[in-house]
């Protein structure tokens, strides 16, 4: 449950925009920008601008469903970054990694940083400098553990990480490949 005091209205109605199972579905493959991306982006700068200890307390309550479409959204928004050959969107994505990371699985959070490293990457951009900016968005064990990550080239690897770069018809996109592997048509069971 979020704090009824301090949260704007319209904060609260976007995390019911992203926080549910059903807002989620369909996410990952949809068209970049999607509603859900505004949504995401308004979330995230409420927390970056609200007192430190208020945005704390607010991420601290964040369910799994807002987490996971925050982890989309870091994807969404790095893909969009190389595309547009620009840090902002890759900011936006960082500050949902940090928000996303509190209570969450750290293998998720890093498959979302080796996202963000190679969008990083390609359009190059030092992490090193947003993440300081960022860091106090997340819990001390999540910090230390994206420190350790940013400050290693070749860690974490975006296909040992289950990503790939590739594109669609809109430019370009990283993909789960384990998603790719889940929604592969099997083949007939021999019953």
């Amino acid at each position: 449950m979020m704090p009824e005091t301090e949260l704007p209205e319209t904060v609260r109605q976007d995390l019911g925009v992203i926080g549910s199972v059903e807002a989620i579905r369909g996410y990952y493959r949809a068209p970049i920008p999607d509603p859900r991306d505004g949504a995401a982006a308004r979330v995230c700068e409420w927390v970056m601008e609200a007192p430190p200890a208020l945005g704390t307390e607010v991420t601290a309550k964040i369910g799994r469903p807002t987490r996971a479409a925050l982890l989309i959204y870091v994807e969404r928004m790095a893909a969009l970054s190389v595309r547009l050959g620009s840090e902002g969107p890759l900011v936006q994505g960082m500050a949902a990694l940090m928000i996303a990371s509190a209570r969450y699985d750290f293998r998720d959070v890093l498959m979302a940083l080796a996202v963000v490293k190679d969008a990083a990457k390609r359009i190059g951009v030092d992490l090193g400098p947003t993440f300081a900016r960022l860091a106090h968005l997340a819990d001390q064990q999540t910090r230390q553990m994206m420190e350790d990550c940013i400050g290693r080239a070749d860690w974490p690897d975006l296909e040992k990480m289950g990503r790939k770069a590739s594109h669609d018809q809109d430019g370009f996109r990283y993909y789960s490949t384990l998603m790719d592997e889940f929604l592969r048509p099997q083949p007939p069971r021999n019953r």
